[in-house]
């Protein structure tokens, strides 16, 4: 698993989550936080990975 995660001065973040199953994608700002993801990989692609 590879985490990535940005945060500004506010102390808003941005983590980027991936593993073998895909990426989940997580914004936190203060008390709130909002989850996306799995987004799949493609197989064979040349994409960017995080």
């Amino acid at each position: 698993m590879i985490i990535s995660e940005f945060t500004d001065r506010d102390g808003d973040a941005l983590t980027i989550t991936t593993n073998a199953e895909g990426a989940w994608i997580t914004c936190t700002s203060a008390r709130d936080e909002v989850t996306v993801g799995p987004f799949p990989f493609i197989t064979g692609s040349s994409h960017l990975r995080v």
